[in-house]
């Protein structure tokens, strides 16, 4: 973090090109493969030989390695083009006195994300309802040290699960990261915010990345309609809470 006398001497040295606040990134997900109707028989994942040999990069809270959605039986090496290393900061700093954050995933979300993307069978098992989307995340300069890295490193797909308040693209050191990913031939995915169903929520708008977001989703929620003569019915329902809905029909079944 700099000061404003450490910004502006810093803006003065050879070779800046340019400055911005850090920011707030939050995480985004639902459930997604079972949502999706993907199975093993016809469909995307055959068709793609389920992205074999494809390196996907998961920018995200952590991963829990020891999960089964990561063992390796039955897949293929690692493509030699592949430059990463799996290291920890205390091993390839065994001297810091610094305790640093694990990279180990305590909260689930980038274990759901990158088992999704890049995760083995594990049968027997259901994921519906987990990790649902939390407002706490990350900071945008962490996020950016993750892409920069995981460019050169070689990955093929930058998968960003990842949101932020909606600036001007030139301004968005997402977006400029994510250019420059493209420039490098990365191509990058982000979610479109889990904001909304409403107008203007959509939280990432950058035309070089592929923007992921679902016009509608399998689950229910609880809600209280309201009738005209103040009596409530609790039910559930497919709007947002707090939403205003007015003049539709009652339906009874």
């Amino acid at each position: 973090m700099l000061s404003r006398n450490e910004l502006d001497a810093l803006k003065k040295s050879p070779g800046f090109l340019s400055a911005y606040p850090d920011g707030v990134i939050k995480l985004d997900t639902t459930q997604t493969y079972k949502f999706l109707s993907l199975n093993t028989a016809t469909g995307l994942w055959p068709a793609s030989q389920y992205g074999k040999d494809v390196i996907i990069g998961v920018v995200d809270s952590g991963i829990w390695p020891e999960s089964p959605s990561f063992h390796d039986g039955g897949m293929t090496e690692i493509p030699a083009r592949w430059k990463g290393i799996c290291q920890g900061y205390r091993a390839a700093y065994p001297d810091d006195p610094i305790i640093m954050d694990s990279a180990r995933d305590e909260r689930g979300h980038g274990t759901h994300v990158a088992s999704i993307a890049a995760g083995n069978y594990v049968h027997n098992v259901s994921f519906f309802g987990y990790a649902p989307g939390t407002a706490r995340g990350g900071v945008a300069s962490d996020t950016l040290a993750g892409i920069d890295q995981a460019v050169a490193d070689g990955v093929d797909i930058l998968s960003i699960s990842l949101s932020a308040e909606e600036i001007d693209l030139y301004e968005n050191p997402l977006s400029i990261a994510s250019f420059g990913a493209r420039e490098r031939g990365v191509l990058v995915c982000f979610s479109a915010g889990n904001r909304g169903p409403s107008l203007r929520t959509i939280t990432t708008s950058i035309p070089w990345a592929v923007i992921v977001a679902s016009g509608t989703v399998d689950r229910w929620f609880a809600g209280t309609l309201t009738l005209g003569n103040d009596k409530t019915i609790t039910g559930w329902s497919l709007f947002p809470a707090r939403a205003t809905v007015r003049n539709l029909p009652l339906i009874y079944n």
